[in-house]
């Protein structure tokens, strides 16, 4: 699925991590009469993170850039392009997409100049949406259907209870760390720490 290429570019991950990777999905864009935000500056680029131990440590991975195409970002050879839904401060759905209908989901948290995404599940999922499903309706439960790619949803209220479930720390998610420079010739910062409820550049 190229999509969850993309997401490997979004976070520049290994490709190991992004043909394993688990994501909340759709088949048709969930978003798309949304009001959007675009809480990052006109042109950037993002560097990424691995973590180790209490920090994030700077990859070898080239920046990948990015810039404002109305109220979206395109990535710099065209392949992706990222929306942002304003969920409370500094938090939002993140919304994915390439050539192809359909999107990735999440959540992200921006503070200055480091983004924080949770897009990718982690192990346990399907324990933890059997508990997360019974307590819902029964028509959003049948609408989150758990595939080898991860959740797959058809609905925008659907779309809404799992972010809600990912915010709330219900899924098991792997938290991806970058910093976003104003190019890809910035100088980012070694670590990046966790700082209360948000993130910080370390020593």
């Amino acid at each position: 699925m190229r999509l969850m290429r993309l997401l490997g570019l979004l976070a520049t991950l290994s490709i190991g991590l992004v043909l394993a990777a688990c994501t909340l999905s759709s088949d048709t864009d969930l978003v798309a009469g949304d009001a959007l935000a675009t809480p990052l500056p006109e042109s950037f680029a993002i560097f990424a993170y691995r973590q180790e131990g209490d920090a994030w440590v700077r990859t070898d991975e080239a920046a990948l850039d990015f810039r404002r195409e109305g109220e979206a970002y395109l990535a710099g050879d065209r392949s992706m392009t990222v929306r942002f839904v304003p969920l409370e401060a500094q938090t939002y759905l993140i919304a994915a997409r390439g050539a192809e209908p359909g999107a990735l989901y999440g959540t992200a948290w921006i503070g200055g100049d480091i983004l924080a995404i949770r897009m990718v599940f982690d192990d346990g999922l399907e324990a933890a949406v059997a508990t997360l499903a019974s307590g819902l309706p029964p028509d959003i439960a049948s609408d989150i259907v758990v595939t080898d790619d991860g959740i797959k949803v058809t609905r925008r209220e659907t779309l809404d209870r799992v972010i809600g479930a990912i915010r709330a720390h219900a899924l098991p998610m792997a938290l991806l760390v970058a910093w976003i420079g104003p190019d890809g010739n910035a100088v980012p910062p070694a670590r990046i720490i966790a700082d209360g409820e948000g993130f910080s550049a370390g020593d």
